[in-house]
């Protein structure tokens, strides 16, 4: 998906599409949810929750 079609997503479309892109690249290098959250220095539960789209990550 190009940035260009990002701009005219409404905010849940948003969180759905980054949660199915970090699900998707996390299991493409193989790294659980625990794995990933410790790269990214953030609690797994934040990442679960990203998942599960009930959170906004903040980039």
């Amino acid at each position: 998906m190009s940035i260009c079609n990002h701009i005219d997503m409404e905010k849940a479309d948003i969180l759905r599409e980054f949660g199915k892109n970090l699900r998707a690249e996390r299991n493409r290098a193989g790294l659980s949810q625990d794995e990933l959250a410790e790269e990214m220095g953030i609690v797994r539960e934040s990442i679960s929750e990203q998942l599960r789209e009930e959170k906004q990550i903040l980039l």
